[in-house]
């Protein structure tokens, strides 16, 4: 989970039109990984505001793949992935 919230982080890239809108927030989203570490389903649990949250779901499509998930039991694995936008 610690990876796979590092590599999110690592790609996400702030909208500058929602900076010109000082828009702030957590996106959180849902996201299915399969054995191999690619993305099954994405979707996000907010839908506002849209600009933040079409950057989160770039962002996880953009970290894709992630590593390989040994160990599972089942052949996905559902995470919970919060993408913070926050204006310094």
């Amino acid at each position: 989970m610690a990876q796979v919230n590092r590599q999110v982080d690592a790609a996400k890239r702030y909208p500058a039109q929602a900076m010109r809108r000082s828009e702030q927030g957590t996106v959180e989203m849902r996201v299915t990984l399969d054995r191999a570490g690619r993305v099954t389903r994405l979707e996000a649990a907010n839908p506002d505001p849209r600009l933040l949250v079409a950057a989160a779901l770039q962002a996880v499509r953009d970290a894709a793949p992630f590593p390989p998930l040994d160990g599972i039991g089942s052949a996905e694995q559902e995470f919970v992935v919060r993408v913070r936008f926050e204006l310094r």
